[in-house]
This record gives C-alpha cells, sequence and structure tokens, in this order.
C-alpha cells in the first residue's frame, strides 16, 4: 500500500509541477524554472518520507567547499536526483539525451541550463559535455555528474566514465565524491519501495591538479567503499566491499609490457614461421594485459578481437606455405610469385599486425597506448617500443615468407633432408585450394573491414559491448605510433639493402639464444620444472617409506590379534564346550544304567506280583455260597477293628 500511495503522489505532483514548469519556461530567465523545479525536489522528498516511509538522512554537507565545485555522486535510484539536488539553491546537472523524449521535459531541460549528453557516449558526447560544462562553469554554478552513467543495482559499480576527469582537469575545481544507499529502498526505477533510513553522504573533496589515474582511482574508491559502507550500515550485513589492490594492477601492466617486448625479440629473431607467429601471439597477448593493468578492458577486448582476425590469416597463410614448399624455415621460403594470392593476404595481415591504419588492430593498438600512457607515461613508452618491434618483425615475416624469390636466396632442402639445391618450389605441390583462397580471402577482408573502428562513435559501441571504457588518447599517440612504424620500415629496407633480414646482422649464438625464448625455458626448468620433479620424488619415498609404512605396520596389528583370538579360543571357550559335552555324556550313561538297573527291574517286580495276585485269587473263586459268606464276614470283621482302632 505505501508503494501504490507514494506513485500516485509521484505522479500527481510531476504531472502538476511539470505543467507549472512548463509555463514558467515560457518567462524569461531562468529564476522561476529553478525555483519551480527546487520546490518540486523538496516535495518529492517529502512524499518519499510520508508515503513511502523512506527517511532521508543528509551526512557531510558541512565538507562542502565555498565557490564553484562538482559533485560526483554514486547513482543507484530514481529517487538520487531529487535527493540531491533538493540540498543546494542552484545546482546544474549532467543528463542523459533520452529524457527529451518526454514530451515538454526537453523544454524545462535546457531552461534549467542543464548538461545533456549523449548516452552512447565516445569521444564526440564527451566534447559536447564539455562545451556544455564550460556555459555552467562560466555562470560559477555547480555541477551535479553520475561517473558511471548508469543506474547501478546495489552492489554493483559500472567502469567510471572520463567525463568527469575532463571537466575536473579544464575547471581546476574540486571535486566532492558522494555515496549514498537509497537504491536499497527505492530500487532503481522500480515500483515498490521499501521504508527505511536512506542515508545521502557527501565526503571529503578532492582538491584539483592531481594527475587522471591517481583521481580516478581515488574517485571511485572514496565513492564506492563509503557505499558499501552505507549499505552493511542499513542492512546489518557484513561489509563486503572489494577493496582496490592497488598494486596489482600495475603488476599485470607490467608483466604485460614485458610480455609483448619479449615476445617481439622472439618473433623477430625466429626462422621458423609458425614458431614466430606463436612468440607474436604471445607478444599480442602482452598488449591486452597492458590493457586490463591500466583499467581498460574496452580497449582489451577490442584488441583480442582484431588480433583473432589477423592472427587467424597469418597461421593461415603459413600453413599454404608450408603445404607449397615442404619448410617454414624463413631462408628457404619466399613464395611470392608462386603463390601471389596468399601472398597478397598474407601481406594484408602483416600490415594489421605492424598497426598501420586504417586497419581495425591499428585501432585497437591506440587504444591500448592509449589507456597505456594514462597509467604511466613509462608504460605508454614500453608499447611504442613493443609497436616498434612489431612492425619490424611483421614485415621481415612477409617478406622473408611471401617476398619475391631471388637467385641468390631461391634454395630449399627438399623434405627428407639432403644437400641444399636450387629452390624449386616442390612442382608437383598444388596453390590453395579454393577453400583455403576463401578462408584467406575472408579474414583478410575481415582485417579490412575492421577499420569501421575509426568512424566516430566506435568508441561508445566498443564500450557498451565490452561494458569498460576507452581513454582518450593524447596528441602525440598516433604520430608517435606512425613514427615507430616508419622507424621499423626504414630499418627493414637496410636490412633487406644488406641480405641481413635472414640473420638480421647478430652472431648466430646470440640471435639463437634469443629466438629460444632467452634462455627461460631453460631458467624455468631449473627453477621450476627440476625442483618440482625432485619434490614429487621426495614425496614419493617419503609416501612408501613412512606413510605406508605405517598403513603395513596397522594391518599387521589385527592380524596379530586374530592369531591370539584364536590360540585363546582354542584353549579356553573350546575347552569349555569340551568339558560340558563329556559331563553330558557321561550322565547319560549313568542314566541308561540307573534306569536299566532299578526303574525297568522295579517295574518288572510288579507285574511279577500282580501275576502272582492276580492267580492266587483265582483259587478263591469256588462257586461255594459259604465259602462266600465266610469271606464277607471275615471282611466285616476287618471293617469294625479298623473303626475302633481309628477311634481309640
Amino acid at each position: 500500500m505505501r508503494s501504490l500511495l507514494f506513485n500516485i503522489a509521484y505522479w500527481v505532483l510531476s504531472m502538476v509541477y511539470a505543467l507549472m514548469a512548463v509555463v514558467a519556461a515560457a518567462l524569461p530567465g531562468r529564476g522561476p524554472t529553478q525555483w519551480i523545479i527546487r520546490r518540486y525536489t523538496r516535495r518529492m522528498v517529502q512524499a518519499m518520507r510520508l508515503f513511502a516511509g523512506i527517511e532521508l538522512e543528509v551526512r557531510g554537507k558541512e565538507r562542502l567547499p565555498a565557490g564553484a565545485f562538482l559533485i560526483a555522486a554514486k547513482h543507484q535510484s530514481w529517487g538520487d536526483g531529487f535527493c540531491t539536488y533538493a540540498q543546494f539553491e542552484d545546482l546544474a546537472f549532467v543528463i542523459g539525451a533520452h529524457m527529451e523524449k518526454y514530451p515538454g521535459v526537453g523544454l524545462i531541460l535546457r531552461k534549467l541550463g542543464v548538461i545533456i549528453v549523449d548516452n552512447e557516449g565516445g569521444k564526440s558526447s564527451r566534447r559536447a559535455l564539455m562545451q556544455d560544462a564550460a556555459q555552467v562553469r562560466a555562470e560559477g554554478r555547480r555541477i551535479l555528474i553520475y561517473p558511471e552513467g548508469h543506474l547501478a543495482p546495489v552492489g554493483k559499480r559500472y567502469p567510471y566514465r572520463s567525463g568527469v576527469f575532463h571537466m575536473y582537469r579544464t575547471f581546476a575545481v574540486p571535486v566532492v565524491p558522494a555515496a549514498t544507499n537509497l537504491g536499497l529502498f527505492w530500487p532503481g526505477i522500480e515500483f515498490r519501495k521499501r521504508p527505511g533510513s536512506a542515508v545521502l553522504e557527501f565526503l571529503e573533496p578532492i582538491p584539483p591538479g592531481l594527475p587522471r589515474g591517481e583521481f580516478m582511482a581515488r574517485l571511485e574508491q572514496a565513492i564506492e567503499d563509503r557505499t558499501a559502507e552505507l549499505i552493511a550500515e542499513a542492512t546489518g550485513a557484513p561489509l563486503t566491499t572489494l577493496v582496490a589492490v592497488l598494486w596489482l594492477a600495475g603488476a599485470v601492466a607490467a608483466l604485460g609490457v614485458a610480455t609483448a617486448i619479449a615476445g617481439s625479440l622472439v618473433a623477430g629473431t625466429q626462422n621458423d614461421l609458425k614458431r614466430a607467429l606463436a612468440a607474436s601471439t604471445s607478444a599480442q597477448y602482452g598488449l591486452v594485459l597492458v590493457a586490463v593493468g591500466a583499467g581498460s578492458t574496452a580497449a582489451a577486448g577490442a584488441h583480442l578481437v582484431t588480433h583473432a582476425v589477423f592472427k587467424a590469416l597469418l597461421f593461415l597463410g603459413a600453413g599454404v606455405a608450408l603445404h607449397q614448399a615442404g619448410t617454414l624455415d624463413l631462408s628457404r621460403l619466399r613464395l611470392g610469385r608462386v603463390v601471389p594470392f596468399a601472398a597478397g593476404t598474407f601481406a594484408v595481415g602483416a600490415a594489421a599486425l605492424a598497426a598501420v591504419p586504417p586497419l581495425g588492430a591499428a585501432w585497437s593498438k591506440e587504444e591500448v597506448l592509449a589507456a597505456a600512457t594514462h597509467a604511466g607515461a613509462w608504460l605508454g613508452a614500453g608499447v611504442l617500443v613493443a609497436s616498434f618491434l612489431s612492425a619490424l618483425y611483421a614485415g621481415r615475416l612477409a617478406v622473408l615468407a611471401f617476398g619475391p624469390s631471388s637467385a641468390a636466396s631461391a634454395r630449399i632442402v627438399e623434405p627428407g633432408g639432403g644437400s641444399a639445391a636450387p629452390m624449386v618450389h616442390k612442382s608437383g605441390a598444388a596453390g590453395p585450394s579454393r577453400l583455403e583462397r576463401a578462408a584467406l580471402g575472408g579474414l583478410a577482408a575481415a582485417s579490412v573491414a575492421l577499420g569501421v573502428l575509426w568512424l566516430p562513435g566506435a568508441g561508445g559501441v566498443v564500450e557498451r559491448a565490452s561494458g569498460g571504457r576507452l581513454f582518450e588518447a593524447a596528441g602525440w599517440e598516433l604520430p608517435g605510433s606512425l613514427a615507430a612504424i616508419a622507424a621499423a620500415g626504414g630499418l627493414l629496407a637496410v636490412l633487406h639493402r644488406s641480405s641481413a633480414l635472414v640473420t638480421l646482422g647478430l652472431p648466430d649464438r646470440l640471435r639463437a639464444a634469443v629466438a629460444g625464448w632467452l634462455g627461460l625455458p631453460g631458467l624455468a626448468r631449473l627453477l621450476v620444472v627440476d625442483p618440482v620433479l625432485a619434490l614429487s620424488r621426495g614425496l614419493a619415498a617419503f609416501d612408501d617409506r613412512v606413510v605406508d609404512a605405517g598403513v603395513r605396520a596397522a594391518a599387521r596389528v589385527p592380524v596379530a590379534l586374530s592369531a591370539v583370538l584364536s590360540w585363546w579360543g582354542e584353549r579356553s571357550v573350546d575347552g569349555v564346550v569340551q568339558a560340558v559335552a563329556g559331563t553330558t555324556l557321561r550322565a547319560a550313561a549313568g542314566s541308561r544304567l540307573v534306569d536299566e538297573r532299578g526303574v525297568d527291574r522295579a517295574v518288572e517286580d510288579l507285574a511279577r506280583g500282580a501275576g502272582v495276585a492276580g492267580s492266587r485269587s483265582r483259587k478263591l473263586q469256588t462257586g461255594l455260597a459259604h465259602h462266600y459268606y465266610v469271606l464277607v464276614a471275615l471282611g466285616l470283621v476287618a471293617l469294625v477293628a479298623v473303626a475302633a482302632l481309628g477311634r481309640s
């Protein structure tokens, strides 16, 4: 019910004050419109309290500096603007161009003198932002900007855009970070509201004059850390904000520069085409790491894509060379006249590897350079060195693999070994198949088509697709890159004229050492592989002699206990059983004797006595009456005598 009541109040207030503001916008000056919008925002804060049950607590207003300044705030809720605007008398703010689509809103916004930016982002949007902001700054007004450029759900952050830095640097004014937890109670643009105590806190101002990297890191950490603390304060949940590990980004970028330069040196000295391309892949991944460490995942993602396209083209060209010549030894190829189509497409891939404009790979490499320079001058210098080396070895690979053959260099070792012979490029070998030619052509066309990245607005597309940000390049960066490419081309021409493209004029042992990854495989084996293997052997011995010994000893205990119990059972329990059985047998034998000699004899004697009595009683049966009378008389006498004895 609270949410319903508040939303009714929201729309009623919005329509009433919008109509009033449209009328005021027709009046001269900004004052009437400004007064109405200020009242509108304050009534909205009151409605939040009365209907939605959201109490707003504002902290840190004592930290606000005198004069002009920028407010860079966390943006979690549609209500953020109401809460912040209501705290000031004359506040300009940066808003997306999508708000102009609502009827009458565009007129009111323009009358208020707000700064309207294109939501698509990119460099053109930043220029428009700076132009409008300069007008506002000239009027001495304070400016509110949301550095993320998006509503961020609670617990989520978007990359901070560089527009706030450009305003900070150009206007030379302090920036006040602002944290909030309003998104817990009025999430985004949701209908449902939750009662509670929301906080808007103005933090310590950031003084003017900081370099870009330090300013952006300080701003983001201040806003995000305090926002997380306010969320934990309101919810009672543990603080889970991710504290930035400042050294980690620098370590990643430094590792990327080292990888890019080392990979380029290896690729430039390798005489095996595929191994050179593999080393080149490591070098390009190094540039991707540089962009990640410098804070531009957008540049890293773009370079990863452009690199994938041209490197696939180069590896496919290497496969054609192997099929055609039977070897990948760069000193024995030069297949330009044999497979001209493959040579042409390989040249496109090599140009992309060398970052020659207007190919898409050149654009992504320039964005990596911009990010690196933004993070530090030494990082930008490292990327320029890697760019020079990339252009040098890309040209070397293109000339040695698919350049025109000459009488001096046209020698090849046939498959299966044998002495060097005049170059005859496997006369039986056919050129690329139709499918191979289609793949080569398609990849070359894709490398060229990626040149659309140089068009205006493409940077904004890349930022939205990757969720990262791009940094604006300094004016010297593109000329510096072109100078590096030109220097590499000049050195390549010198080496070609002196017939030193294969050896580079280096001693064989030195070139072999560099081509072998500067001894890193041997060092890795010495420091990592061998110690790990030794440790594994030691652990195996420990397992056999200690762990398994304990297990075997534990297994022997129940076996021994079983033997003891068996012995005890035979001598105690079995003995008792046998004794009981013997006693029972003896008792049975005795019982048999008693039965035979006592019971049976008594029965037999009783039977004999009964028989004698029966035979003698038959003699009394004479059949004479006077005998019977005598017997009756004797019986009566006996009865009388017994009775008399009983009485006495």
